[in-house]
């Protein structure tokens, strides 16, 4: 099975958008319809896109993983923690 690994360097909600988990690649290759896994006793969330959070202060940019569904900004926080690693992992294939 294909995983990536993603290390959290913070979340947002983006209007019309949804939330989305920002920080790094450390491994891997991350694709749209992955299941991100983070802390234990969440269920996976479904990463929906993946973009660039521009940052016009200090003209900087980070990866920013777009979550599908509705979900909440503060639970979001507590499943994937600033500084913890997200795995990034394809759905498993139905026989």
């Amino acid at each position: 099975m294909d995983s990536a690994i993603f290390r959290v360097s913070g979340h947002l909600r983006i209007t019309g958008r949804g939330v989305v988990i920002l920080g790094a690649i450390e491994s891997g290759t991350f694709h749209r319809g992955m299941r991100a896994l983070g802390q234990r006793g969440f269920a996976p969330a479904t990463i929906a896109g993946i973009e660039f959070a521009d940052h016009l202060k200090s003209r900087t940019s980070t990866l920013a993983l777009l979550i599908a569904a509705p979900r909440d900004l503060a639970a979001l926080q507590e499943q994937f923690p600033i500084g913890s690693i997200l795995i990034g992992q394809q759905p498993k294939e139905e026989c």
